[in-house]
C-alpha cells in the first residue's frame, strides 16, 4: 500500500463501486523480524514504506473525496511495540509503527 497509483486507484474502485468513500482503515504492517545489528536497510526500508508512507499516500488519496462528499473517517492502526521498549529484534516494526 505504500504505492501512491495503487492508493489511488482503491479510491477511484471504492468510488465507482460504492459512489463514496465513508472510511479508511490503514492497517497494512510490514514486521521486520531481524536482530538490530544484522537488519539490511533494505529491510528498514520495506517496513518503513509499508508503515509509513502507505498510510501517509492511502489517507492522502482518500482525503479529496472525503472533502468533495462532507466527510469521512481515516483510522491508523498502531500498535502497543511502538510503546514498550526492549525489543531490538522487532525495531524498524516498533519504531515504524510509533511514527503512524
Amino acid at each position: 500500500m505504500a504505492d501512491e497509483a495503487d492508493c489511488l486507484a482503491l479510491v477511484q474502485a471504492a468510488k465507482e463501486q460504492f459512489g463514496r468513500l465513508d472510511i479508511l482503515v490503514n492497517n497494512a504492517a510490514a514486521l521486520a523480524q531481524h536482530p538490530f545489528d544484522e537488519i539490511t536497510v533494505e529491510q528498514w526500508d520495506a517496513a518503513y514504506a509499508a508503515n509509513v508512507r502507505g498510510p501517509f499516500v492511502c489517507s492522502r488519496a482518500a482525503a479529496p473525496l472525503m472533502r468533495e462528499q462532507g466527510g469521512g473517517s481515516i483510522i491508523n492502526i498502531g500498535t502497543t511495540m511502538a510503546y514498550r521498549g526492549g525489543n531490538l529484534d522487532r525495531i524498524a516494526y516498533s519504531s515504524s509503527k510509533a511514527r503512524c
